[in-house]
């Protein structure tokens, strides 16, 4: 079976994007004839390169040429045309001929379209119509991505899948590893270490987070919290830390190439958001056996059973947020009994492997039609 899979974003190499290679990567050892086509120079482009992974540029242009060019070169090459944002898919629906099929991956709950208005919402929403009824099949990330697809956009039940993400087994490092690693960020042996990957955007809700650290910092004084990312609210969030007067207790990394690494050190992960379409580091925590707090909203419901392989919580809600952490800094047999659960739930729900045999599943079901 050849796939070719199509993502244009250039600003991120987040969630999609790491979805996207992972993906990739293991379809290509389960014998799929899968490639990328991506933006040129962009930070996929970059990564696509350097992981080496069968790859072409989209075309460029304006909307019609770029039509006439990737109806061209998908013709007689490919059995599935796999898009992965908006822009794609709609590219994808209106180029790509039969008998190829076309298939699209939702990773968002919420969509820009949403925010428009008068007109230009009309002419979204009859583009969306139009897609639909050319795409194959759609595969929703989670449970909740596809009920809003169900609400939002009308498509039925019987032609979205969910295929959770996945991604490769990890190493959690070792103890002597772990000690390094404290060292390298200069946290004591003894202290409590949270760790959060996220980007510094309203929707990750970490304000919450950094507003629950003052009753937790109360009842554990030597408790110190790293935040992995960047985004557009870097400086509004060091001023509520400073604020809070907790420079002290309360680091903003920055972006962090091992932030993974850095995560398998944690006593504790958490991530605040609340909504989220999925939550790829919840698993990527869970893979290297990291007890794990997230909220009671979106896809952590789904990854997560509260109480056995992680604690949700209340969603923007620092006081509830704040009880959990200190429950479980407290009591670090719990945590271990997390970490263990989880890891056994991720190895039978979240690996790559299951991933993309699902979608391959998905594919051979369009093909048939």
């Amino acid at each position: 079976m050849r796939v070719l899979h199509l993502l244009d974003t250039t600003e991120d190499y987040a969630g999609t994007e790491i979805h996207l290679t992972t993906l990739v990567r293991a379809q290509i050892e389960q014998g799929i004839g899968a490639e990328i086509a991506c933006a040129e120079g962009g930070l996929l482009h970059r990564a696509v390169q350097e992981q080496g992974l069968p790859h072409s540029l989209l075309p460029s242009g304006n909307f019609p040429q770029k039509m006439k060019e990737l109806g061209r070169a998908t013709r007689h090459k490919y059995d599935v045309v796999h898009a992965h944002n908006g822009r794609t898919r709609l590219l994808a629906a209106l180029a790509v001929k039969p008998p190829i099929a076309v298939v699209a991956t939702q990773h968002f709950i919420s969509t820009q379209s949403e925010t428009y208005r008068g007109l230009k919402k009309w002419a979204a929403n009859r583009a969306h119509r139009q897609v639909n009824r050319r795409i194959a099949h759609y595969l929703a990330i989670s449970g909740a991505v596809r009920e809003a697809m169900m609400a939002r956009e009308g498509i039925t039940s019987s032609k979205i899948t969910v295929v959770p993400n996945g991604i490769d087994p990890l190493r959690a490092p070792d103890a002597a590893q772990k000690i390094e690693i404290r060292r390298e960020l200069g946290i004591a042996e003894e202290a409590p270490f949270i760790f959060c990957a996220a980007r510094l955007r309203a929707e990750k809700g970490l304000d919450f987070l950094i507003a629950a650290m003052p009753q937790i910092v109360s009842a554990h004084p030597q408790t110190r919290l790293f935040i992995a990312g960047d985004g557009d609210l870097e400086s509004e969030l060091k001023a509520q830390v400073k604020e809070l007067n907790l420079s002290n207790s309360i680091q903003l990394l920055g972006y962090r190439s091992d932030a993974t690494r850095l995560m398998g050190a944690a006593d504790l992960f958490v991530l605040p958001s609340p909504a989220e379409p999925f939550g790829l580091v919840i698993i990527e925590a869970m893979a290297q056996g990291v007890a794990t707090i997230a909220t009671r909203a979106g896809g952590p419901l789904e990854i997560i059973e509260d109480g056995l392989s992680g604690q949700l919580v209340k969603p923007a809600d620092a006081p509830d947020l704040a009880a959990a952490i200190i429950e479980l800094l407290f009591d670090s047999a719990r945590r271990a009994a997390l970490g263990e659960r989880a890891l056994g739930r991720f190895n039978a729900h979240f690996t790559a492997e299951r991933m993309a045999a699902a979608t391959v599943e998905v594919y051979r079901s369009a093909t048939r039609r």
